[in-house]
């Protein structure tokens, strides 16, 4: 099976309690996943607070601020990170600046293969999670809840029969044999509103569910794998709410992770993520979200970008 590691992965960090969760999770994945590089990163945004204000504020502060918070979070790194359970190389990464920009700058520089971030309900602090940084980063991206549940037991793989959800699959089935995990495809389908006039709502959904099926062989078998390997829940979305669809359908089979494509049937690149992706990102809910991103793709793509735009 081809190898979808996440070789490098780097960690957002703000100060909040949820840091502690995301080391614990980067430390369960580095220990199954094969992991080689761990970047914690913070920014510290002089935009909100300049350095100038900060030191007016902390009068009393016998060293600079950025030593300060670099020590508390090598105490939660080394708390919460058994380094003898994996072998990865981990580093703290302190920066000032614009959060968003400069998380965007390391993970291009650094050719991160995994962005992780956290997403808050009830903890203190504003949190990193920003939309920009989920549609713009070239690599893929996982969004761990504060809920989150200390394992990985069954993935739930919704797919479009696209090239993108086909990749999304591949990381979900080799994620799924380093944890020992099942997985479930979702396909969520609806009805041509041109037809109802004419065609009874309940045949036409059987129709459509019969031609999803057989799309549905003829995808996996690209795979080596049949249907009955990756079983496929056929879902009607009467209302045009393919996300909420996915999350229910997550709730129900009680799924540890969600992993999808950032894109649908399109060739767009894929860093510039789908309307159903970016919105299972704005959910306030319990289970992560892994967004697989074609990273040598996006790369490629974002090089065209820069060298055209340095050329105007």
């Amino acid at each position: 099976m081809t190898d979808y590691s996440f070789k490098n992965i780097i960690v957002c960090l703000d100060l909040a309690s949820l840091d502690e969760l995301l080391i614990k999770y980067t430390a369960y994945l580095a220990e199954h996943m094969g992991v080689e590089r761990i970047n914690f990163v913070h920014v510290i945004e002089t935009d909100d607070m300049p350095r100038e204000m900060i030191e007016e504020m902390f009068p009393d502060l016998e060293e600079p601020i950025e030593n300060v918070i670099k020590r508390d979070l090598e105490e939660k790194v080394d708390q919460n990170m058994d380094r003898a359970k994996s072998p990865a190389q981990v580093d703290l990464t302190l920066k000032e600046g614009n959060a968003t920009d400069t998380i965007l700058n390391l993970a291009e520089q650094s050719k991160a293969d995994l962005l992780l971030l956290g997403k808050k309900v009830g903890y203190q602090g504003t949190g990193i999670l920003s939309g920009k940084i989920i549609r713009l980063v070239h690599c893929s991206v996982m969004i761990l809840p504060e809920t989150w549940r200390y394992d990985i037991k069954r993935i739930l793989a919704p797919v479009d029969f696209s090239d993108f959800s086909r990749l999304a699959l591949q990381n979900a089935l080799f994620i799924a044999g380093k944890f020992n995990a099942e997985v479930l495809c979702q396909y969520v389908y609806n009805l041509s509103v041109r037809y109802y006039p004419y065609i009874p709502s309940k045949k036409m959904s059987e129709s459509v569910k019969k031609k999803a099926r057989e799309d549905y062989k003829k995808f996996i078998k690209k795979l080596n794998k049949k249907p009955h390997d990756i079983p496929c829940i056929y879902t009607l979305d009467n209302d045009n709410q393919p996300a909420d669809k996915i999350y229910d359908q997550a709730i129900r089979q009680q799924a540890d992770l969600v992993v999808m494509g950032s894109k649908g049937r399109t060739n767009a690149a894929s860093y510039l993520l789908g309307s159903v992706a970016e919105k299972l990102t704005t959910y306030d809910k319990s289970i992560p979200l892994l967004i697989i991103k074609d990273k040598e793709e996006n790369l490629g793509f974002l090089d065209v970008l820069n060298k055209f735009y340095s050329n105007l």
